[in-house]
C-alpha cells in the first residue's frame, strides 16, 4: 500500500512510509484508513466487472458498508466525513486542514472516498512531515552520513536501531539465557512452570512480558542472548497463588511466587493490578497501575546480586513511566509529592499530606513504592473508614448486615444495584414497553424500534437504558419491574435526519418514524452518546 509518487522529486523520503507505519504510530486512524482501503478495493472490483451495467454497479456501490468500532457495518455517509484532516492532539497547534479548497463543505462519499484517502495519506506521509523529515536527515548527517545506511536493508536497519520489536525465543534460549536465582534452580518446578508459560505466550503477550521485566518492549539484536543484564527469576518469599510477581527492571530481575500451576502463573503475570480503583476512578487507577509496573521494574534491578550499588542506582535512575500519550517520561517530571488530591471539590478538602510535610517531599524512584502504598492505604482503607462504618451502621438499622452472608457476591450485587448488564427478550419488549402518541403495537415504526432493541449488544443496551431512564441498570426482574413503564411516542415533524429525545423522569422516548432500522439504530446510538438529546 505504499504511495507511488515521483521519486525524482525533492521529497527524499517519498514512498518510504505506508499504512502499517500509521497503524504503529496512531493505531485508531491507521486501522480506519485500512478499512477505507478495503472499501475502495470492493468498489473497484464492482466497477471493473464488465458483466454489470452502470446502473447495477451504482446500486452495488451504494450498498457497500464499512465496519465501525463495534464490528457493525455502517454506510460511509453515516460517518459524516468531509475533506478535512484533524490532528490527533491539540499540541500540533492547529484544529484542522482542508485537503482541498472548501473541503469542510464537501462530504466524503463512495464516489470520492479514494480521493479522500489519497489526499489524507499524502498529507500524513509526505507533505505534512516534510520539515520534520528534513530536520531529521540534517541532524543525522551531523553524526553519521545517512547515505552509508544504504548498505542495510530496512529490516536490518530497524533491528540495529530499535532492537527486536516482536520478541521471540526457543526453549533452549530460555534455558541458556534466563538465570534462576534466590530460591529457584533450573530443576525447580516453579522455574520450569515459568519457562513453559513463556513458551506459550503469543507475540503481544511476549512483548508485554519483556516490557514488564526489562522496562522496554523490545529485545536487543540477537534476542535474550544479548540482553544485559541477563534476565533473572527469583522465588518471591511469603507469597501464594493470590500474590503477584514484581520486578526490578534495571536489573531485569523478576520475583515470582511459586504458583501451584501454570494457569495461575500466567493469569497473575498478565493481569493488571488494582481493578477496583480502575472501576471507580479509571484515570487514577491506570496511573497507579503504571506506578506498580515501575516499582516492579525497580525491584528487579535492586534484587540483582550481579550488580554493584552504583550500577543499580544508575539503572533505576533511567526508569521511565508512560504518560497519557504513551511516551516514556521520568518519574520526577510528573512533579508528584506525598500529597493525595481528591477527584472532586465536593469532598470538602483540597489535599491530604500522606506524611508530615508531604507537600515538600518529591516522589522519586527511591520512594515511589512508599508513595503508592500510602496512597492506596488512604484510598482503600483509612480514607473510607468513616464512610464504611457509617454504611454498616445505617444498613444495620434496616436489615442486619450479617444476614447478607447467605448471598454470594453476584446475588448481592443484583439485589442492591440491579441488572448492570440489561437483557431482555422480544416478549419482554412487547409486554413492558408501551407505544404512545402516534405509535401502536402494530405500527411499523414501533416494530422497527423493537427489532433494533433485540439486535443491541451488552454495551449498547446499557447505553440505551442510561439514555432513556437516566440509569444504566435495570431493577431486579428487568423491564417488568421498571417504574414508570418505558413508553415510546412518535416524534412529529421529524425525518431520517432527526434524533430521538427523552424525558428520563417518566422513561419517555420520543422517536422519529425512521424509514429503516439501520438509520434508527445509528440515530439512537448517536443520541445516547450526546448529552444534548437527554431532554425535550
Amino acid at each position: 500500500m505504499k504511495s507511488k509518487y515521483n521519486m525524482n522529486s525533492d521529497i527524499w523520503y517519498d514512498g518510504i512510509l505506508d499504512i502499517n507505519d500509521l497503524i504503529d504510530i496512531e493505531p485508531s486512524r491507521g486501522k480506519f484508513f485500512q478499512k477505507l482501503y478495503e472499501l475502495i478495493e470492493k468498489k473497484n472490483k464492482i466497477m471493473n466487472d464488465i458483466n454489470k451495467t452502470n446502473e447495477e454497479k451504482k446500486v452495488l456501490c451504494s450498498q457497500l458498508k464499512i465496519e465501525n468500532d463495534h464490528h457493525e457495518p455502517v454506510g460511509l455517509d453515516h460517518l459524516c466525513l468531509t475533506f478535512v484532516f484533524s490532528p490527533p492532539s491539540n499540541t500540533y497547534g492547529y484544529q484542522s486542514i482542508e485537503l482541498i479548497p472548501n473541503g469542510s463543505h464537501i462530504d466524503v462519499t463512495i464516489d470520492n472516498v479514494d480521493q479522500y484517502v489519497k489526499l489524507s495519506l499524502e498529507l500524513i506521509f509526505r507533505d505534512g512531515i516534510r520539515r520534520q523529515m528534513d530536520a531529521f536527515r540534517d541532524g543525522f548527517n551531523q553524526v553519521f552520513s545517512i547515505e552509508h545506511l544504504r548498505c542495510f536493508n530496512p529490516h536490518e536497519l530497524k533491528l540495529l536501531l530499535c532492537g527486536n520489536q516482536w520478541p521471540s525465543w526457543t526453549l533452549d534460549d530460555l534455558l541458556n539465557y534466563i538465570e534462576p536465582s534466590h530460591g529457584f534452580t533450573r530443576e525447580s518446578p516453579g522455574f520450569m512452570k515459568f519457562l513453559n508459560v513463556m513458551m506459550e505466550l503469543d507475540g503481544v503477550e511476549r512483548k508485554s512480558v519483556v516490557q514488564f521485566i526489562t522496562g522496554c518492549s523490545s529485545l536487543p539484536p540477537g534476542g535474550l542472548s544479548n540482553l544485559r543484564p541477563r534476565l533473572a527469576v527469583a522465588r518471591k518469599v511469603e507469597a501464594d497463588d493470590n500474590s503477584y510477581p514484581s520486578v526490578n527492571t534495571c536489573y531485569h530481575y523478576l520475583k515470582l511466587p511459586d504458583y501451584s500451576n501454570e494457569e495461575i502463573l500466567k493469569v497473575r503475570l498478565m493481569t493488571a493490578y488494582i481493578n477496583d480503583l480502575i472501576d471507580i476512578e479509571p484515570s487514577r487507577g491506570k496511573f497507579f497501575q503504571k506506578l506498580y509496573e515501575l516499582i516492579e521494574k525497580k525491584n528487579k534491578i535492586m534484587n540483582d546480586i550481579n550488580k554493584t550499588n552504583e550500577e543499580k542506582r544508575v539503572l533505576c535512575s533511567q526508569l521511565k513511566i508512560e504518560n497519557d500519550h504513551h511516551e516514556p517520561v521520568d518519574l520526577e517530571h510528573l512533579c508528584l509529592t506525598f500529597v493525595f488530591s481528591p477527584p472532586s471539590n465536593t469532598y470538602g478538602y483540597q489535599s491530604i499530606e500522606l506524611v508530615p510535610n508531604g507537600s515538600h517531599i518529591d516522589v522519586t524512584i527511591d520512594n515511589v513504592d512508599q508513595y503508592v502504598k500510602l496512597s492506596l492505604d488512604l484510598i482503600f482503607r483509612d480514607g473510607i473508614r468513616r464512610q464504611m462504618d457509617a454504611f454498616r451502621d445505617g444498613f444495620n438499622q434496616v436489615f442486619s448486615i450479617e444476614h447478607l452472608r447467605c448471598f454470594n457476591p453476584h446475588e448481592l450485587r443484583l439485589l442492591l444495584c440491579g441488572n448492570q448488564w440489561p437483557s431482555w427478550t422480544l416478549d419482554d419488549l412487547l409486554n413492558y414497553i408501551e407505544p404512545s402518541h402516534g405509535f401502536t403495537r402494530e405500527s411499523p415504526g414501533f416494530m422497527k424500534f423493537l427489532n433494533v432493541m433485540m439486535e443491541l449488544d451488552g454495551v449498547e443496551r446499557k447505553s440505551v437504558v442510561q439514555f432513556i431512564t437516566g440509569c444504566s441498570s435495570l431493577p431486579p426482574g428487568g423491564l417488568a419491574n421498571l417504574r414508570p413503564r418505558l413508553a415510546v411516542a412518535r416524534k412529529v415533524e421529524a425525518d431520517d435526519n432527526s434524533y430521538p429525545s427523552v424525558n428520563t423522569c417518566y422513561h419517555y422516548l420520543k422517536l422519529p418514524d425512521y424509514s429503516n432500522e439501520e438509520i434508527l439504530k445509528v440515530r439512537l446510538m448517536t443520541a445516547c452518546k450526546e448529552r444534548g438529546f437527554y431532554f425535550n
